[in-house]
């Protein structure tokens, strides 16, 4: 019986302390219930706008300025964890419209420079497409010009800049045409450039060792020319990794860039119609009475010149009046008259 008592009144207390700990334990679950709703609808609303701000961004197109400069620049153009263990050339090919050919060759130049680059070629070149010819007057031509002005022009820049270059050029693009960005890897090469040069340089001094020893048997070529054929294909080896060495430090930009088709108009005189050189009128007039007066004076001379003549048909009148009497002459007349009736 005492027994049952004690297991009934452990009883009691473990249910009493058992409602106690759930109330304690309701409001916190209630607390955390609460706490967390808060937080799963910010979650929520953050979640929405993210979703809406990527929709909206997917939907919207891009402009010509936005794709122009996310184009010249590229992953090709930057360095990275492989140039630590590779020898990598990087090259562009870049071909763009600008606004203005010249003045954006003056600021592909200025860019150059400011990155620790230098120009190697530049031509810049004007290129008649066509031309017309329009008379606008008697004595003038109209002329008009069709032309593009375009550039080629080549430089060099660390290729630690090649990247910051590109995204330099963007703002002259109009209109983009090809961006080519090329990565070669010459690891191998110089590795075998190198083995080339050191196995060339240890053959030379074996076959001078054995020029001095006497054991040199090739009687077609002598010890010291092979050894100075060996030791040249060593330098042409060593000179080749220069030059890699120079193209992986130094990355070459060919760049094509034209405008848009320019018109050029400009009056110039009509050089084929002669009818512009004529005088006017009141000149022509004083080259007239100068004309008429030098035929005057050429007319009197010639009567001067002919006075032998005068003196002849004067001396014929006197004798024809002196001798012939004025009867004779009127009955000689009379007979023509009658002649011819």
């Amino acid at each position: 019986m005492k027994n049952q008592f004690v297991v009934l009144l452990f009883g009691l207390l473990l249910l009493a302390a058992c409602s106690n700990s759930s109330k304690d334990s309701e409001p916190m679950g209630v607390a955390a219930d609460g706490a967390a709703a808060p937080t799963v609808a910010a979650d929520n609303d953050t979640e929405s706008q993210l979703s809406k701000t990527r929709a909206a961004a997917a939907s919207a197109p891009a402009t010509n300025e936005d794709l122009i400069v996310s184009l010249p620049s590229s992953a090709a153009a930057k360095l990275g964890l492989h140039d630590s263990t590779r020898r990598l050339i990087r090259t562009a090919d870049i071909k763009f419209r600008t606004k203005d050919a010249v003045k954006s060759t003056y600021a592909i130049e200025d860019i150059v420079a400011r990155h620790g680059g230098f120009i190697t070629a530049t031509h810049l070149s004007s290129e008649l497409n066509r031309e017309k010819e329009q008379n606008i007057s008697r004595d003038s031509i109209l002329i008009t010009t069709f032309y593009t002005v375009n550039n080629r022009l080549q430089f060099r820049v660390p290729a630690a800049k090649l990247d910051a270059t590109l995204r330099d050029l963007s703002p002259l693009m109009d209109f983009l045409d090809y961006r080519n960005i090329t990565v070669k890897d010459v690891t191998l090469n110089i590795l075998s450039n190198q083995w080339n040069s050191r196995h060339n340089e240890e053959s030379a001094e074996r076959l001078r060792e054995q020029a001095e020893e006497g054991k040199y048997q090739n009687k077609t070529l002598s010890a010291e020319e092979l050894a100075w054929q060996r030791e040249e294909a060593a330098q042409q080896a060593k000179m080749e990794n220069l030059s890699l060495a120079d193209q992986i430090a130094y990355s070459t930009v060919d760049v094509h860039l034209y405008q848009r088709e320019t018109v050029r108009r400009e009056i110039v005189p009509n050089e084929n119609d002669s009818r512009r050189y004529e005088p006017n009128f009141f000149f022509k007039l004083a080259d007239a009475v100068q004309d008429g007066f030098d035929v005057l004076k050429r007319v009197v001379l010639a009567a001067v010149q002919a006075w032998w003549l005068w003196l002849i048909l004067a001396l014929a009148v006197f004798l024809i009046r002196k001798y012939v009497s004025p009867d004779f002459l009127r009955s000689n007349a009379a007979h023509k008259r009658n002649l011819k009736i």
